[in-house]
């Protein structure tokens, strides 16, 4: 079998991109078999490694959660396997594509889970009510409709955690023209293009404190290719970088 050329490695599609790109939809039903892709299967180690860092340093907060672009959600992994909250009320899941969302629903059935098939610019949750949104490995929406529904949907002292393939990966891996654009080999042959924005870190800092309701970006950290330990086998993350090249970039925000 052919390995797939994944230049992004996300969870939802891009309702407003131009109809030449492909949804996900269409990669669903083969995205987490770490087989065929284990690209996506690194990216998103590394990515629930960093939500898991930024969530256990926020004790008080935990009331209403919501994770839009869930796919298999990372919320309900670390909350409802091991990580539970006692304030916790809520946990909101989001994700345009409904194959997607079922990774979540067939395997979650908590009275606190509500599952939504809505695009990450028209959040189906009332303003100001969110105290945690997650965003793992948000690229294909990130643009600033995404990020004024952010700023809409949070608490005043609410957070929000994006995260992205890195930057250096993505400047090394695609070539100029495949800026926005993921490919994702399928394993019939097809090439999928899928949406996918990954900007430099100056670049996605202007967006983020550009939005409007106003949002500032609190932290930004990076996780490594040595903190993958091995890559899996036909992963495309490009451990010839080096090990301490970036992999996934996380970026903590909150409300101005």
């Amino acid at each position: 079998m052919v390995q797939p050329s994944e230049s992004s490695t996300t969870n939802e599609d891009d309702a407003g991109t131009s109809s030449s790109l492909d949804s996900y939809e269409t990669v669903a039903s083969e995205y987490y078999d770490e087989v065929k892709h284990p690209t996506c299967a690194d990216f998103r180690d590394a990515s629930a490694s960093l939500l898991r860092k930024v969530l256990t340093t926020f004790q008080p907060w935990t009331r209403v959660l919501c994770e839009t672009g869930c796919g298999y959600s990372l919320l309900c992994e670390l909350f409802l396997n091991g990580y539970p909250h006692p304030d916790l009320r809520q946990i909101d899941l989001v994700d345009y594509s409904p194959t997607m969302l079922r990774y979540s629903t067939a395997r979650w059935t908590h009275s606190c889970v509500t599952a939504h098939v809505s695009d990450a610019r028209s959040l189906p949750v009332v303003s100001g009510s969110v105290d945690v949104l997650v965003a793992s490995l948000g690229d294909p929406y990130n643009d600033q409709t995404f990020w004024a529904e952010v700023g809409r949907v949070l608490t005043p002292d609410g957070i929000a955690i994006f995260t992205t393939p890195s930057y250096d990966w993505a400047r090394a891996f695609r070539s100029e023209n495949e800026r926005s654009v993921a490919q994702f080999q399928l394993e019939d042959g097809r090439l999928a293009q899928l949406p996918s924005l990954i900007l430099s870190p100056d670049e996605q800092s202007e967006l983020i404190e550009s939005s409007d309701p106003k949002l500032v970006l609190e932290d930004q950290f990076d996780f490594r290719i040595r903190q993958l330990g091995r890559p899996r086998s036909g992963s495309k993350v490009m451990p010839e970088r080096g090990s301490d090249a970036s992999v996934v970039t996380c970026y903590v925000v909150r409300p101005a």
